[in-house]
C-alpha cells in the first residue's frame, strides 16, 4: 500500500555562477530565498554585473517541512503543489503598453489628475414650512376674478413649474375688488390631488403693466411659501398683500 502525504514546500534557493579564466576557476553563491521567507515570493537580490562571465549556472533548491507554515496543519502540506522559477533581468527599458495606457479614465478622457470625494459628500438644506390659519373674518369682503369655465394646468403641479399673471386695475374693479389688505387666496383644483405640492410660492406686486412679455423679478413680495396638502386650495397669506386700487 502506497501512502501519500500533502507537503507544504519551502525553499532555499541559492545560484552557484563558476567564473572561468584561462588561470583559474572561481564559485560565487548569491543567496536567494532562505527558510525563514514563509510568505516570500519575489524580491531583489545583487548578482555579479555583466562584464563577467561564467560557464556555468548551477541553481540549488532545497525543500524542508516546517510547522510555521501557517496554511494548513501539515508541515510538509505545500509539497504536492506547482512551483515555477523565473529570473527577470531589468533592462531599463519602459514597455510599450505601460508607457501609453493611462492610470484612469474619466469618461473616455485621461486626464493627468481629477478631483473626487470618497466617500460621497451631501447637503441638507431645512425650511419652515409656514402656515397661516384664518380664525374669524369681520367686515370682509370676497371677489372673483376670472371666469369659472377657464382651467390653468400650468400652476399647482407636482412637478417643477414657473408661471405669472398679471390682471388689470379694470378686471378687478370690475370683479368688486378694493383697496386694502387680500388676506387669502382660493383656487379650485381641476382633479383630485391635483395640488399636492412640496412646495409652492406665491409672490405679489402693484404693477401698472397691462400685459406679460417676460417674468419680472423687481418688486415681488413673497405671501405664500410652503407645501400644499388639500384638494381646495383655500390659502391664507403668510403676509397680508396690500392692493393699491390704482394698478
Amino acid at each position: 500500500m502506497k501512502h501519500m502525504k500533502r507537503m507544504r514546500k519551502f525553499v532555499t534557493l541559492g545560484l552557484l555562477l563558476s567564473a572561468a579564466t584561462s588561470f583559474a576557476q572561481d564559485t560565487t553563491v548569491v543567496q536567494t530565498l532562505v527558510f525563514d521567507s514563509i510568505s516570500t515570493r519575489r524580491g531583489w537580490w545583487q548578482f555579479p554585473p555583466a562584464t563577467e562571465e561564467f560557464r556555468k549556472v548551477l541553481m540549488v533548491h532545497t525543500l524542508k517541512c516546517d510547522p510555521l507554515t501557517p496554511w494548513d496543519q501539515y508541515a510538509c502540506g505545500e509539497w504536492d503543489y506547482l512551483t515555477y522559477h523565473f529570473v527577470h533581468g531589468h533592462t531599463g527599458a519602459f514597455d510599450s503598453t505601460a508607457m501609453q495606457h493611462p492610470w484612469f479614465k474619466v469618461g473616455t478622457e485621461a486626464p493627468d489628475t481629477v478631483r473626487a470625494t470618497l466617500p460621497q459628500g451631501s447637503h441638507q438644506h431645512q425650511r419652515w414650512n409656514r402656515k397661516a390659519t384664518v380664525t374669524a373674518v369681520a367686515n370682509g369682503t370676497s371677489a372673483t376674478v376670472g371666469a369659472w369655465h377657464v382651467s390653468d394646468s400650468e400652476s399647482f403641479v407636482p412637478f417643477k413649474r414657473r408661471s405669472q399673471y398679471v390682471y388689470t386695475v379694470a378686471e378687478l374693479i370690475a370683479n368688486g375688488l378694493v383697496a386694502g389688505p387680500i388676506h387669502a387666496l382660493r383656487f379650485h383644483v381641476i382633479a383630485p390631488g391635483a395640488a399636492l405640492t412640496d412646495r409652492t410660492t406665491i409672490r405679489m406686486k402693484n404693477t401698472a403693466d397691462t400685459v406679460i412679455t417676460r417674468f419680472q423679478e423687481d418688486g415681488l413680495i413673497t405671501v405664500l411659501d410652503r407645501a400644499l396638502q388639500f384638494d381646495t386650495l383655500d390659502l391664507a397669506l403668510t403676509a397680508p398683500f396690500v392692493w393699491d386700487g390704482l394698478s
